[in-house]
């Protein structure tokens, strides 16, 4: 079952400094940090989250992602491992990769 962690004390909860760093923070302590630029370590704490079973509700509103996009990180680690992760382009491919020329 996954965990709920989300209460009316806040126990895990997201904090964002003017640079743009999320660090997420568990019972007061920091867990894990990321730059909301940097899409490998934002993906890479959606699959720690969810190793953790932390709820998906929980890690949308932790890292701003729709559940879908949990869905897409989560498969393509069980199909790649986390190398997935640094392989993958956001949104469609450009027409340069698309027709293999560089």
């Amino acid at each position: 079952m996954a965990q709920t962690l989300f209460g009316p004390n806040g126990f895990i909860h997201a904090d964002e400094d003017e640079n743009g760093t999320v660090t997420i923070m568990w019972a007061g302590q920091p867990y894990y940090s990321f730059s909301r630029t940097d899409h490998f370590a934002k993906n890479l704490g959606i699959s720690l989250l969810a190793s953790l079973r932390v709820r998906h509700k929980d890690i949308q509103r932790l890292f701003g992602v729709s559940g879908m996009t949990i869905k897409r990180v989560l498969a393509l680690i069980k199909k790649n491992g986390l190398r997935a992760l640094s392989d993958t382009a956001r949104g469609p491919l450009n027409l340069i990769r698309r027709s293999g020329t560089s």
